[in-house]
Protein backbone atom coordinates (compact mmCIF):
# COMPACT_ATOMS: atom_id res chain seq x y z
CA UNK A 1 0.00 0.00 0.00
CA UNK A 2 1.47 3.34 -1.04
CA UNK A 3 -1.30 5.84 -0.55
CA UNK A 4 -1.28 9.47 -1.57
CA UNK A 5 -2.98 10.36 1.71
CA UNK A 6 -0.78 12.62 3.81
CA UNK A 7 -2.31 11.60 7.14
CA UNK A 8 -3.27 8.05 8.09
CA UNK A 9 -4.66 6.41 11.22
CA UNK A 10 -4.39 2.69 11.96
CA UNK A 11 -6.32 0.81 14.67
CA UNK A 12 -5.32 -2.71 15.58
CA UNK A 13 -6.05 -5.20 18.37
CA UNK A 14 -3.18 -6.92 20.14
CA UNK A 15 -2.66 -10.62 19.41
CA UNK A 16 -1.30 -13.45 21.54
CA UNK A 17 2.27 -14.25 20.53
CA UNK A 18 4.09 -17.55 20.45
CA UNK A 19 7.85 -17.61 20.92
CA UNK A 20 8.64 -18.01 17.21
CA UNK A 21 6.55 -14.97 16.25
CA UNK A 22 7.91 -12.98 19.18
CA UNK A 23 11.49 -13.56 18.04
CA UNK A 24 10.61 -12.69 14.44
CA UNK A 25 9.10 -9.39 15.57
CA UNK A 26 12.07 -8.54 17.77
CA UNK A 27 14.36 -9.03 14.78
CA UNK A 28 12.65 -6.09 13.03
CA UNK A 29 13.34 -3.70 15.92
CA UNK A 30 16.42 -1.69 16.80
CA UNK A 31 18.74 -2.67 19.63
CA UNK A 32 17.46 0.28 21.69
CA UNK A 33 13.85 -0.83 21.21
CA UNK A 34 14.67 -4.40 22.19
CA UNK A 35 16.49 -3.16 25.28
CA UNK A 36 13.54 -1.01 26.33
CA UNK A 37 11.14 -3.93 25.91
CA UNK A 38 13.38 -6.22 27.96
CA UNK A 39 13.28 -3.77 30.88
CA UNK A 40 9.51 -4.29 31.30
CA UNK A 41 8.84 -6.71 34.14
CA UNK A 42 5.51 -8.05 32.90
CA UNK A 43 5.42 -10.44 29.93
CA UNK A 44 2.04 -8.99 28.96
CA UNK A 45 3.45 -5.45 28.90
CA UNK A 46 6.50 -6.63 26.95
CA UNK A 47 4.30 -8.22 24.27
CA UNK A 48 2.16 -5.09 23.95
CA UNK A 49 5.21 -2.84 23.67
CA UNK A 50 6.75 -5.23 21.14
CA UNK A 51 3.62 -5.23 18.98
CA UNK A 52 3.29 -1.43 19.26
CA UNK A 53 6.80 -0.84 17.93
CA UNK A 54 6.59 -3.63 15.35
CA UNK A 55 3.28 -2.38 13.96
CA UNK A 56 4.60 1.18 13.82
CA UNK A 57 7.37 -0.01 11.55
CA UNK A 58 4.97 -2.08 9.43
CA UNK A 59 2.58 0.85 9.03
CA UNK A 60 5.43 3.12 7.94
CA UNK A 61 6.39 0.54 5.32
CA UNK A 62 2.78 0.07 4.24
CA UNK A 63 2.72 3.79 3.48
CA UNK A 64 6.28 3.86 2.07
CA UNK A 65 6.83 0.42 0.60
CA UNK A 66 10.31 1.18 -0.70
CA UNK A 67 11.79 0.99 2.82
CA UNK A 68 11.71 -2.28 4.79
CA UNK A 69 10.24 -2.24 8.28
CA UNK A 70 13.51 -2.99 10.04
CA UNK A 71 15.31 -0.15 8.22
CA UNK A 72 13.36 2.79 9.68
CA UNK A 73 15.75 4.87 11.85
CA UNK A 74 13.43 5.21 14.84
CA UNK A 75 14.66 6.63 18.14
CA UNK A 76 13.00 8.20 21.19
CA UNK A 77 13.15 11.76 22.49
CA UNK A 78 13.73 12.65 26.17
CA UNK A 79 10.04 11.99 26.93
CA UNK A 80 10.06 8.59 25.19
CA UNK A 81 8.15 9.80 22.11
CA UNK A 82 9.26 7.81 19.02
CA UNK A 83 10.59 9.80 16.08
CA UNK A 84 12.79 9.42 13.02
CA UNK A 85 16.43 10.25 13.57
CA UNK A 86 16.69 11.68 10.03
CA UNK A 87 14.52 12.79 7.12
CA UNK A 88 12.97 10.17 4.85
CA UNK A 89 13.98 10.84 1.23
CA UNK A 90 14.55 14.47 2.20
CA UNK A 91 11.05 14.87 3.67
CA UNK A 92 9.91 14.74 7.32
CA UNK A 93 7.42 12.18 8.62
CA UNK A 94 5.63 12.53 11.96
CA UNK A 95 3.99 9.69 13.85
CA UNK A 96 2.65 8.73 17.25
CA UNK A 97 1.40 5.59 19.01
CA UNK A 98 -1.19 4.92 21.71
CA UNK A 99 -2.72 1.84 23.27
CA UNK A 100 -5.47 1.08 25.76
CA UNK A 101 -6.66 -2.32 26.89
CA UNK A 102 -6.44 -4.59 23.86
CA UNK A 103 -6.33 -1.77 21.28
CA UNK A 104 -3.42 -0.10 19.51
CA UNK A 105 -3.65 3.14 17.48
CA UNK A 106 -1.00 4.63 15.20
CA UNK A 107 -1.02 7.95 13.33
CA UNK A 108 1.38 8.80 10.50
CA UNK A 109 1.52 12.30 9.01
CA UNK A 110 3.72 13.61 6.21
CA UNK A 111 5.35 16.99 6.80
CA UNK A 112 6.69 19.00 9.71
CA UNK A 113 3.43 19.27 11.66
CA UNK A 114 3.69 17.61 15.08
CA UNK A 115 1.03 14.95 15.68
CA UNK A 116 -0.33 13.12 18.71
CA UNK A 117 -2.85 10.31 19.14
CA UNK A 118 -4.67 8.83 22.12
CA UNK A 119 -7.02 5.85 22.31
CA UNK A 120 -8.99 4.95 25.42
CA UNK A 121 -11.37 2.14 26.33
CA UNK A 122 -14.28 3.55 28.31
CA UNK A 123 -14.37 2.05 31.80
CA UNK A 124 -17.41 3.39 33.71
CA UNK A 125 -16.12 1.81 36.92
CA UNK A 126 -12.92 3.87 36.78
CA UNK A 127 -12.66 6.62 39.40
CA UNK A 128 -12.93 9.24 36.68
CA UNK A 129 -14.64 11.82 38.93
CA UNK A 130 -11.49 12.12 41.04
CA UNK A 131 -9.31 12.34 37.94
CA UNK A 132 -11.53 15.07 36.48
CA UNK A 133 -11.38 17.13 39.67
CA UNK A 134 -7.59 16.94 39.62
CA UNK A 135 -6.90 17.55 35.93
CA UNK A 136 -9.88 19.36 34.36
CA UNK A 137 -10.51 23.07 34.13
CA UNK A 138 -13.47 24.68 35.89
CA UNK A 139 -15.27 24.99 32.55
CA UNK A 140 -14.67 21.32 31.73
CA UNK A 141 -15.96 20.25 35.15
CA UNK A 142 -19.05 22.40 34.60
CA UNK A 143 -19.61 20.75 31.20
CA UNK A 144 -19.15 17.30 32.72
CA UNK A 145 -21.57 17.93 35.58
CA UNK A 146 -24.18 19.30 33.18
CA UNK A 147 -24.48 15.91 31.45
CA UNK A 148 -27.05 13.28 32.52
CA UNK A 149 -25.44 10.87 34.98
CA UNK A 150 -25.52 8.09 32.37
CA UNK A 151 -23.50 10.24 29.94
CA UNK A 152 -20.88 11.66 32.28
CA UNK A 153 -18.33 8.84 31.93
CA UNK A 154 -18.43 9.11 28.13
CA UNK A 155 -17.97 12.90 28.32
CA UNK A 156 -15.05 12.47 30.70
CA UNK A 157 -13.29 10.19 28.22
CA UNK A 158 -13.93 12.54 25.30
CA UNK A 159 -12.25 15.35 27.17
CA UNK A 160 -9.46 13.08 28.42
CA UNK A 161 -8.42 11.69 25.01
CA UNK A 162 -8.35 15.20 23.56
CA UNK A 163 -6.07 16.41 26.36
CA UNK A 164 -3.73 13.43 26.00
CA UNK A 165 -3.53 13.70 22.20
CA UNK A 166 -2.64 17.38 22.49
CA UNK A 167 0.08 16.81 25.08
CA UNK A 168 1.51 13.94 23.02
CA UNK A 169 1.57 16.16 19.93
CA UNK A 170 3.42 18.80 21.93
CA UNK A 171 5.87 16.08 23.00
CA UNK A 172 5.46 16.62 26.74
CA UNK A 173 3.08 13.81 27.73
CA UNK A 174 1.57 14.01 31.20
CA UNK A 175 4.53 16.04 32.47
CA UNK A 176 2.54 19.18 31.57
CA UNK A 177 -0.45 20.31 33.68
CA UNK A 178 -3.61 19.04 31.96
CA UNK A 179 -5.64 21.86 33.49
CA UNK A 180 -3.69 24.32 31.34
CA UNK A 181 -5.60 23.09 28.28
CA UNK A 182 -9.34 23.60 28.04
CA UNK A 183 -11.62 21.63 25.70
CA UNK A 184 -14.98 22.71 27.11
CA UNK A 185 -15.70 24.55 23.86
CA UNK A 186 -15.10 21.50 21.66
CA UNK A 187 -17.91 19.89 19.63
CA UNK A 188 -18.28 16.76 21.76
CA UNK A 189 -21.88 15.60 21.57
CA UNK A 190 -22.11 13.88 18.16
CA UNK A 191 -19.10 11.60 17.74
CA UNK A 192 -18.83 9.53 14.56
CA UNK A 193 -18.02 5.83 14.56
CA UNK A 194 -16.64 5.85 11.02
CA UNK A 195 -14.58 9.01 10.55
CA UNK A 196 -12.47 11.51 12.43
CA UNK A 197 -14.45 14.70 13.07
CA UNK A 198 -12.86 18.08 13.62
CA UNK A 199 -13.95 19.15 17.11
CA UNK A 200 -11.50 21.79 18.33
CA UNK A 201 -9.09 24.46 17.10
CA UNK A 202 -6.77 26.34 19.46
CA UNK A 203 -4.41 29.14 18.56
CA UNK A 204 -1.68 28.92 21.20
CA UNK A 205 0.37 31.77 19.70
CA UNK A 206 0.20 33.93 16.60
CA UNK A 207 2.06 31.21 14.70
CA UNK A 208 1.07 28.01 16.53
CA UNK A 209 -2.35 26.44 15.88
CA UNK A 210 -3.47 23.05 17.19
CA UNK A 211 -6.41 21.18 15.67
CA UNK A 212 -8.09 18.13 17.21
CA UNK A 213 -10.25 15.35 15.78
CA UNK A 214 -12.37 12.77 17.58
CA UNK A 215 -14.14 9.50 16.79
CA UNK A 216 -15.65 6.49 18.57
CA UNK A 217 -14.67 3.33 16.61
CA UNK A 218 -16.84 1.27 18.99
CA UNK A 219 -19.34 2.31 21.70
CA UNK A 220 -16.65 1.60 24.32
CA UNK A 221 -13.67 3.11 22.50
CA UNK A 222 -12.60 6.70 21.85
CA UNK A 223 -9.83 8.00 19.62
CA UNK A 224 -8.43 11.54 19.39
CA UNK A 225 -5.80 12.99 17.07
CA UNK A 226 -4.14 16.41 17.37
CA UNK A 227 -2.11 18.08 14.63
CA UNK A 228 -0.10 21.30 14.74
CA UNK A 229 -1.48 23.00 11.64
CA UNK A 230 -3.53 26.00 10.60
CA UNK A 231 -4.52 24.24 7.38
CA UNK A 232 -8.21 23.49 6.79
CA UNK A 233 -9.58 21.09 5.94
CA UNK A 234 -7.19 18.27 6.83
CA UNK A 235 -7.87 14.94 5.14
CA UNK A 236 -7.52 11.81 7.29
CA UNK A 237 -7.50 8.26 5.98
CA UNK A 238 -8.69 5.64 8.45
CA UNK A 239 -6.95 2.50 7.22
CA UNK A 240 -9.40 -0.48 7.36
CA UNK A 241 -8.52 -3.05 10.00
CA UNK A 242 -8.83 -5.69 7.27
CA UNK A 243 -5.73 -4.20 5.60
CA UNK A 244 -3.66 -4.87 8.70
CA UNK A 245 -5.34 -8.25 9.24
CA UNK A 246 -4.33 -9.37 5.73
CA UNK A 247 -0.81 -8.09 6.34
CA UNK A 248 -0.66 -9.93 9.69
CA UNK A 249 -1.75 -13.22 8.12
CA UNK A 250 0.81 -12.84 5.34
CA UNK A 251 3.62 -12.32 7.85
CA UNK A 252 2.57 -15.32 9.95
Amino acid sequence: MNSNARHQVYIRQFEPLDEELRMAMLADLSAAERERIALSRSARVRDKLLQSRWWLRQCLSLQHAELAAHAWPIEADVHGKPLLSCLYQGAPIQFNVSHSGNYLAIVIASGNDAVGIDIEQIKPQRRWQEIAEQYFTASELQLLQAQPSTEQAAMFYRLWVLKEALLKAKGVGLTAPLADYDFSGAELHAVSATRLQSVHRWRETTTQVWQSWLMAPTPQLLLAVTLATAQTPVSWQLVPSSTLADYWRARR
